[in-house]
């Protein structure tokens, strides 16, 4: 038999995984993203709906082939596009910005190919908005693709202009190439920059979020400490004090086998936990907080044992509660603990008298309800949190867990 805190140790993992894993489900870059490919695909639909009559003036002078391609990928993927960035299809909508960026480049290098020699009025209409490939490309790309994607999609365009254009409608194609790049460049960095952003935020978010869960996995550690210095004060210690005592050799023997037994079952709880030790588990980490709290406890599991994962994040998230009633609620308020454990389900309600809150008013990073609460319980498989609260009616506070 070993004494440890292996089980313990699992929450350091838990720490590293649980900010990102938290970031993920609300991602700064992602949002970003997703809006700008909203945009993006807005942008090519206006552009070929305003440029509707030069595309149907200037199939008289290409290929039926180029046109037909062209108005496919152009028109096709935009769609394909927003509609899988308000439906977060997050790979779908990555594709169709790569076939739009790759697509645009691709039909208007075959412009000269596809074109019988005519010259034009008029720019040839692909050409005027060579902007939008480098904004598809910021959607997936970083900015080194991103940009290079853009030059390559300007100099086809101003290419397919100085060729294609009358020789009295033509101007310089230097200054004319330099005004394409800087006005282009101009909105691509401001992509860039955006999603960097978000990027950024989200890396920060993510640290905090560690952060907070690696405090509270330090602080079950204490818990677990405490505990276990309890155990040793009342079992080991005393059999010890006995044996030096008594000239009672088979009652010190049979202290002793009870002791023995009670370590036995805290190496074991490091694996599973029974109805009791998960209820002395809960009492150790309110008492922490208040001492004074009334705990109501149902318990009915039987021979049913709880894993100490699902025991370890039941607790945290009832202590972070429990603080933040403390906290929060006001020196007033009145406080209740209600337990019940049963075989495969465990609920814990803590209620409190106080100020309670809007929890529409509660922003996402909030890190005591969103990480060592909700988030915590969430993660939990089988696991979940309820919060019903209003201003001036209190808090209540539901944490659940049903084996799977």
């Amino acid at each position: 038999m070993s004494l440890h805190l292996d089980y313990i140790s699992d929450a350091d993992a838990e720490s590293r995984s649980i900010g990102a894993a938290l970031v993920a489900q609300s991602s700064a870059e992602a949002r970003i993203c997703r809006l700008l490919a909203i945009f993006v695909a807005s942008g090519f639909i206006f552009y070929l709906a305003v440029l509707t009559p030069e595309i149907v003036e200037q199939t008289r002078v290409l290929a039926i082939w180029w046109s037909a391609l062209a108005l496919l990928l152009l028109v096709g993927s935009p769609i394909v596009m927003g509609s899988a960035a308000f439906g977060h299809r997050t790979v779908l909508t990555q594709r169709a910005a790569i076939t739009a960026a790759l697509g645009y480049i691709t039909m208007t290098a075959l412009w000269p190919v596809a074109w019988n020699g005519q010259l034009l009025h008029e720019d040839p209409w692909i050409a005027d908005f060579p902007g939008l490939a480098g904004l598809a490309a910021a959607i997936v790309w970083g900015s080194r693709r991103t940009i290079a994607t853009l030059l390559g999609a300007i100099a086809a365009a101003e290419f397919a202009n100085h060729l294609g254009r009358r020789s009295n409608h033509n101007v310089n194609a230097i200054p004319e190439l330099l005004f394409y790049i800087g006005f282009c460049l101009m909105f691509v960095a401001a992509a860039l920059m955006a999603i960097r952003t978000g990027r950024l935020l989200d890396a920060s978010r993510a640290k905090v979020y560690s952060a907070t869960a690696a405090a509270a996995a330090s602080e079950a550690r204490d818990i677990q400490r405490r505990r276990f210095a309890a155990m040793l004060h009342d079992w080991v210690l005393s059999t010890l004090l006995a044996a030096s005592r008594s000239a009672d050799a088979a009652q010190v023997r049979q202290q002793a086998r009870l002791t023995l037994a009670k370590l036995d079952e805290i190496d074991s709880e490091t694996e599973s936990f029974d109805s009791a030790s998960l209820l002395a588990h809960l009492r150790t980490a309110v008492n922490a907080l208040e001492d004074t709290l009334p705990v109501q406890a149902s318990t009915n599991s039987g021979e049913f044992r709880f894993p100490a994962v699902v025991v370890q994040a039941i607790t945290d998230a009832l202590r972070e509660a429990l603080r933040n009633s403390l906290l929060h609620a006001g020196v007033n308020a009145e406080r209740r603990l209600q337990v019940s454990i049963e075989p495969g389900l465990v609920e814990v309600l803590l209620s409190d008298s106080g100020r309670g809150f809007d929890l529409d008013t509660i922003p996402p990073n909030r890190l005591g309800l969103r990480v060592s609460v909700i988030g915590r319980m969430e993660r939990l498989e089988g696991g979940s949190a309820h919060i019903a609260t209003q201003p001036g009616a209190g808090v209540v506070v539901r944490l659940t867990w049903r084996a799977p």
